[in-house]
């Protein structure tokens, strides 16, 4: 039920509003939208609620031994699986300013990268992570499994388009690209030219609180920036917390 103040505000807001909207229901979206905002960033089964961050890289770790032999971190390493594994699961971190923002993985050709992104995602689903997404159907946020398809590559989207003229995961609830910069920098659909840049442009501008972007990449920032543009050069920049592996080249190290 919305408030004495909520209801006020609502009038002040309506002669601005369409005519046929009421003061009682635009005080009623203002008290969902509240609801929204208040609603905590991640949620987990009840077993692994209050989980702290050493409990959870202990299960990433874990995760990695079964997925890869002789599995083990360098002390960088474990400073990069620190970052995302607290972006994973929003716990505070001095250089996550907001976890609701999507990942780019970044670093040399072998680091790792696309095996962290696939061990958050094994982690989230061991630990059942939620997060706010906008359901489509009713236009309010609901609490979702934070899930994605690791397997969907830079590629498969240039197929996408190739073959549909547009981006078919470009509504998914993430969206995932991985080696971003290995595509063809144009590709054509009928003629007209099509670039990752687009689908980064469009995801960007539906909003990364409802609809996130995990990353992988070898290319650096201003590799980035020439190949794509000031304008996703800026929108992958804002829209995304940044996790860089250093080190060797692991499967030359095999």
């Amino acid at each position: 039920m919305p408030t004495i103040e909520e209801l006020k505000k609502a009038k002040a807001e309506q002669d601005s509003r369409p005519p046929h909207e009421s003061v009682y229901s635009v005080a009623k979206r203002a008290e969902s939208e509240s609801r929204d905002q208040e609603m905590p960033a991640r949620m987990t089964y009840v077993e692994y609620q209050g989980i702290g961050l050493s409990e959870a890289i202990a299960l990433i770790i874990e995760l990695g031994d079964r997925a890869v032999p002789n599995f083990a971190l360098s002390p960088g390493e474990m400073q990069a699986y620190a970052k995302a594994v607290s972006w994973l699961l929003a716990i505070p971190h001095p250089e996550i300013d907001d976890p609701m923002k999507g990942l780019i993985v970044t670093g040399a050709t072998g680091t790792g990268k696309t095996l962290l992104v696939s061990l958050l995602w094994a982690l989230s689903e061991k630990m059942g992570v939620h997060r706010p997404f906008i359901d489509r159907d009713s236009g309010q946020r609901r609490m979702k499994p934070l899930l994605w398809n690791c397997s969907m590559h830079a590629l498969d989207h240039v197929e996408g388009y190739s073959n549909n003229g547009s981006y078919q995961a470009i509504g998914y609830n993430v969206l995932h690209i991985g080696d971003l910069g290995t595509e063809p920098d144009t590709f054509l659909r009928y003629g007209t030219k099509g670039s990752l840049s687009d689908l980064i442009c469009q995801r960007s501008d539906m909003g990364y609180k409802d609809y996130p972007t995990v990353i992988t990449s070898n290319l650096p920032w201003e590799e980035m920036r020439q190949r794509y543009g000031d304008r996703a050069y800026s929108r992958l920049r804002g829209d995304l917390i940044e996790v860089r592996l250093l080190g060797k080249d692991h499967r030359t190290e095999r």
